[in-house]
């Protein structure tokens, strides 16, 4: 079997890092050795219960814009983890985001590995870099988490394109029993109040600003309503800007702050409504969370949750649109337990399909 060296931009807990966990205790499990590299500074905060113990961890920090824009002292970090491949005798290399796609594929190429696979999860990306045009000429095979990112692959690099791509959707966490992982004032809520919970890392493109001030909206109505917003990132810049937003509209006392979890489950079964704002995503794992859990949820009418939920679906409402998210929430408030928005899942979202696509790949190209 093969020797299959997994890129991640860092070893924390977000969307990417649990697909690239569920993917290698698959492969593990059809006997194939995985390695997991971590492109960024810091600790290992990967979800351990989904880190199977046959699985290597190594770092290889690099600066993100250096890899990009191939900077002079990118190629020392390209050729240094070339050298590392080479020796560990690595057959595939399966990246997840952009500066790993860049990196892993640049390295791989030097070190004439096997199989090398751009693993696109998102394509709300202005500046690829100009690694972007090497790397991608390297690949062997181009993967997008939905028809969506496929198809704006294809239509960003046209008839550049000779690579054959495939769409694999994402997979889904085991099933496990009740976590004590979970929000205290979510536990703590009353049957009178609506607990809204949005589970999302704190970057620009999760736009909780209209979240927050539709949150504002329903509160001014005289509504009784909590917001809970749990992700990562707590000392970036949006964490700070949510902080200043919420004092400046005296929401401090219907507004609370955590950060990363591992296991989401806990705060998910505690939610009463479950609101995903974003103006960016590939295929969300947060939606394919909250739609297992069979809660109501409300999400932006972007291509990709379109695509997750279908068009049917009653909870969505456009990007940057405050007073429409605001009503939406006034009627779960309204009728707590309303079922109007539960989503179903309008594609096959299983670790199982998502990590005998990779397989097959893998097979085919190593046979």
């Amino acid at each position: 079997m093969a020797r299959i060296a997994i890129l991640l931009p860092s070893f924390t807990v977000g969307g990417a890092e649990t697909q690239a966990l569920l993917l290698s205790d698959y492969l593990v499990g059809r006997g194939h050795e995985v390695m997991l590299i971590n492109c960024s500074q810091g600790p290992n905060h990967l979800d351990k219960s989904l880190l199977n113990a046959a699985v290597v961890c190594k770092n290889h920090p690099v600066h993100f814009q250096d890899i990009l824009h191939l900077k002079p002292r990118a190629t020392r970090s390209i050729l240094s983890l070339s050298r590392k491949l080479f020796r560990y005798k690595i057959d595939v290399v399966i990246p997840f985001t952009l500066v790993p796609n860049v990196l892993g594929n640049l390295a791989a190429g030097f070190a004439g590995t096997r199989l090398r696979i751009w693993n696109q999860r998102s394509v709300d990306i202005v500046d690829f870099g100009r690694g972007e045009r090497l790397a991608r000429r390297w690949t062997h095979q181009i993967i997008g988490n939905s028809n969506y990112v496929i198809e704006k692959l294809q239509e960003r690099w046209g008839d550049k394109i000779k690579t054959p791509c495939k769409t694999i959707y994402n997979g889904r966490r085991p099933s496990q029993g009740p976590t004590n992982q979970t929000c205290p004032s979510l536990k703590k809520a009353p049957d009178s109040m609506l607990s809204i919970l949005h589970l999302a890392s704190f970057f620009e493109e999760k736009d909780f600003t209209t979240l927050i001030k539709a949150l504002s909206i329903v509160i001014e109505r005289g509504l009784n309503a909590h917001l809970h917003l749990v992700g990562r990132n707590p000392g970036g810049t949006t964490w700070q800007a949510c902080h200043d937003l919420v004092s400046e509209l005296a929401l401090k006392n219907h507004v609370f702050f955590y950060g990363a979890i591992n296991s989401p489950q806990g705060c998910i079964r505690d939610a009463d409504l479950c609101v995903l704002s974003t103006t960016s995503e590939g295929l969300s794992n947060t939606l394919i969370e909250y739609a297992l859990a069979e809660k109501p949820t409300l999400t932006t009418n972007i291509p990709p949750n379109i695509e997750l939920f279908g068009s049917h679906h009653k909870g969505f409402f456009q990007v940057g649109n405050h007073d429409q998210l605001a009503n939406l929430i006034e009627a779960q408030v309204q009728k707590k337990h309303n079922q109007n928005f539960v989503p179903t899942l309008n594609v096959p979202i299983d670790t199982a399909v998502m990590g005998d696509a990779f397989h097959q790949i893998i097979i085919a190209h190593l046979l």
